[in-house]
């Protein structure tokens, strides 16, 4: 298992559809085959000017909104979250937060 301080320097990423459209936790800076021309701007650190971040990683595995839902009314102290930039409600996915009539309860196959 991997531990907290070494996850730290790990610079995960997601690639879609093909090699150089990364998206990367806040902070991260994108690989060498990255192509910045898919932005049409200047990358901001894999966040939106909200600070709405584009990728996380939680501790476990959480349901997702149901489509239309949005993660605001599934997991509602989200919002509070990303205000203070991860530093308020960093357990907004738990249990005792989820509303479940905005959230898909399933298996995804």
């Amino acid at each position: 298992m991997i531990s907290i301080v070494n996850q730290i320097f790990l610079n995960r990423l997601l690639v879609i559809d093909k090699r150089s459209k990364e998206i990367h936790l806040k902070g991260q800076r994108p690989t060498s085959k990255f192509d910045y021309s898919l932005f049409g701007k200047e990358l901001t650190d894999f966040v939106t000017p909200d600070n709405y971040v584009w990728m996380m990683v939680v501790d476990q595995e959480i349901p997702y909104p149901k489509e239309m839902a949005s993660i605001e009314k599934a997991y509602p102290q989200f919002t509070a979250w990303v205000q203070a930039g991860g530093k308020l409600t960093y357990n907004w996915y738990d249990v005792t937060y989820r509303d479940a009539n905005y959230m898909y309860i399933g298996k995804y196959k």
